[in-house]
């Protein structure tokens, strides 16, 4: 299986929250995923760079209201979903991210992203017609 990685941001963020969105993801997904880290490289001097993923994450937008349709979707697929909620971004506290999501049923989340991860295929044939942020 060839692995793909999509990170889909609700379109309507501010930059900053879009990148800030993307980033919480991106840790997520390494964590997650640590396969797809490659080795630390010495540059020619010899100093040494930490791995990159050597899988390509483009980073799509998509209407906030159809997040949640999406993060169903690629569930439903098989696929792996990470999500970043507005329920996570008023968090003080990682205790109080966890008791607020504990009280907030899953049809009311607000997503602001999604990090899909799985094959190739069935994350093109889900997100393939998403525009990249731009």
């Amino acid at each position: 299986m060839t692995t793909k990685i999509v990170i889909v941001l609700a379109a309507a963020l501010p930059a900053p929250t879009a990148a800030n969105t993307a980033a919480l993801l991106a840790l997520s997904i390494g964590a997650k995923h640590p396969e797809i880290i490659g080795e630390d490289i010495p540059d020619a001097d010899g100093n040494i760079h930490r791995g990159i993923s050597g899988v390509p994450v483009p980073v799509l937008t998509t209407p906030q209201r159809e997040l949640a349709a999406l993060a169903a979707s690629a569930q439903d697929l098989g696929l792996d979903v990470v999500d970043f909620t507005s329920t996570a971004a008023r968090a003080r506290t990682y205790d109080g991210y966890t008791a607020a999501m504990a009280a907030t049923p899953t049809t009311d989340l607000d997503y602001r992203g999604l990090a899909i991860i799985g094959d190739k295929k069935v994350v093109t044939s889900l997100t393939g017609a998403l525009p990249l942020l731009r």
